[in-house]
């Protein structure tokens, strides 16, 4: 019963994100066109390359704004997760994705008068409460609290099967948008994060933490400084344990490829199909819904299926395991490379048949880095991770905006799939060499040797 309320409060912060980002994302080109040409159809709008540009500059103010925030918190979300409890770190988050929608029902009520920099420092608030990044590091921390190693690879699967279920927001927000309009869009926005609050605050159960109960009661009585000070120590020997195998280092550097990819998809999924094609966030969501409904079979019933197959039958987990990422990084970066080759929207949403298999990358790296320490550091290691994850995706949100705005009035508006898919292919063929069943076997063989000696609530990760 603890996996469900992990898997239904994510399910529904993935929900919030999605279900408003793709109508925000058109109704904020829609303002930069009455400031820039005046009233004119949201066709005309997106097809006007100096709206697309400057919708990506503001597109990219806020979501820089939100990173730069958020990653500044990651030093120490780590830490606050593993002491103060998996609960108290998602309901922060859940408050952020709250406050975001009720900022974006005000530009809905009055489109031109609200400053689009006030949704900016609205970015800057929700970063430091929490993005999406820290409640899905604190509901992997509670999934490896509360589950066994054998089973863990199983949940982190099902974590990111709950995220392509919940991204069928795209399709719900551009189906209220074309019917209804923004305002009810994002009024729906607000009680779906009214929901997810309630939820956390009265429903959701605590983790006994009462491991941490002498590092709580230590820093109790430090000064804020030494507290921090202390959180970013942990943080550093996390991402030092990271550095001591060629194995986990390895699954490190493909994790930070793969966090390119919601940058390109901020792009790719309403601005470039919006000026070839004319999609609006109706179309986008269809688009959407068609690449998750193929998430969801391959996370929550295909791959699950594979793995219990060769355990069944006697086969190595782990090195199923190994197989089943590089199959996922060949194929997502062949759907890549698809995607900035094709030249039709069904051609381009066909794509989605190789791009979808990006979905098991992820949780498979997170389960092998888990087995690095104990259960009671996790929080730790994931903030670590996320830092990494988090810094490639602002230098991805960047580069590939500015990437976009060079090219988008050019014959090769779709360049950027073409950098992405050559991203992936390193990430593929960092694995490939890199990751072998040997070393991802000596990581768990010595974080479990060293667990009592090393991993204590008193001590650093590594000595």
């Amino acid at each position: 019963m603890a996996h469900l309320h992990a898997l239904i409060g994510y399910f529904f912060r993935v929900l919030s994100l999605t279900y408003g980002a793709a109508p925000f994302q058109q109704l904020l080109m829609q303002i930069v066109c009455g400031h820039l040409l005046g009233d004119k159809p949201f066709e005309t709008c997106a097809a006007d390359s100096s709206v697309q540009a400057a919708s990506a500059r503001w597109l990219l103010a806020m979501n820089v704004a939100e990173q730069l925030a958020a990653l500044a918190v990651l030093t120490v979300a780590g830490t606050i997760i593993d002491l103060l409890g998996c609960r108290t770190a998602m309901i922060l988050s859940a408050t952020a994705s709250l406050v975001q929608s009720i900022v974006y029902l005000l530009v809905a009520l009055a489109p031109s008068r609200f400053p689009l920099a006030a949704v900016v420092f609205t970015n800057v608030l929700c970063g430091f409460l929490g993005t999406i990044v820290t409640f899905k590091m604190a509901a992997s921390a509670f999934l490896t609290r509360t589950t066994h190693i054998e089973h863990r690879t199983r949940y982190f699967l099902y974590l990111d099967a709950v995220q392509a279920i919940a991204i069928v927001g795209p399709f719900l927000g551009g189906t209220v948008t074309k019917l209804f309009g923004f305002v009810v869009t994002f009024g729906v926005m607000v009680a779906i994060s009214s929901v997810m609050l309630l939820h956390l605050i009265f429903l959701f159960p605590n983790v006994d933490v009462s491991e941490n109960s002498t590092l709580n009661a230590s820093l109790s009585v430090k000064s804020l400084q030494a507290a921090f000070l202390e959180s970013v120590g942990a943080t550093k020997a996390s991402i030092q344990l990271i550095f001591k195998y060629r194995s986990s280092t390895s699954l490190l550097a493909a994790l930070t490829i793969l966090g390119f990819l919601l940058p390109t998809a901020q792009v790719f999924f309403v601005f470039y199909p919006s000026k070839v094609w004319g999609w609006t966030s109706f179309e986008f969501g269809k688009f959407a819904l068609f690449a998750n409904l193929q998430k969801v079979a391959w996370l929550s019933l295909i791959l699950p299926w594979i793995l219990s197959f060769a355990r069944n039958r006697g086969h190595d987990k782990l090195g199923w395991e190994i197989f089943v990422l590089r199959a996922s990084l060949a194929f997502t970066t062949l759907g890549e490379f698809c995607y900035g080759t094709v030249s039709t929207d069904t051609a381009f949403t066909l794509c989605t048949l190789l791009a979808s298999m990006s979905c098991f990358g992820i949780p498979t790296i997170r389960s092998l880095l888990s087995t690095l320490v104990a259960p009671s550091h996790q929080g730790r290691l994931f903030g670590g991770i996320q830092i990494f994850e988090n810094v490639a995706s602002l230098l991805a949100m960047i580069g590939f905006s500015y990437l976009y705005q060079l090219t988008v009035d050019t014959a090769v508006p779709q360049a950027i799939f073409l950098v992405m898919g050559t991203a992936l292919l390193v990430a593929f063929l960092t694995v490939l060499f890199g990751v072998d069943l040997s070393g991802v076997v000596r990581m768990g063989q010595d974080s479990a040797v060293d667990e009592g000696s090393r991993f204590t609530e008193d001590s650093p990760l590594i000595q």
